[in-house]
């Protein structure tokens, strides 16, 4: 299966310590939307999911760009 490209970012603002945003080359939206880059930081119920594309070959599954808000 093809993997493909998905920004996944937090709806609400976000504190410090934590992800608001990822960039993730996975196989399903679903897989996207299960990722979680930060473990208890992350709230699920409050994200938004953009398909960005195809991932090229040679692209791994996984995350590709992440934003942490350091504190």
């Amino acid at each position: 299966m093809k993997l493909k490209l998905y920004l996944v970012k937090q709806k609400n603002e976000v504190s410090y310590d934590c992800y608001d945003a990822f960039v993730i080359s996975c196989k399903s939206e679903e897989d996207a939307i299960n990722y979680n880059p930060g473990g208890d930081e992350w709230n699920f119920n409050d994200i938004e999911v953009t398909f960005l594309g195809n991932a090229t070959k040679g692209v791994k599954e996984g995350i590709v760009l992440d934003s942490f808000r350091a504190g």
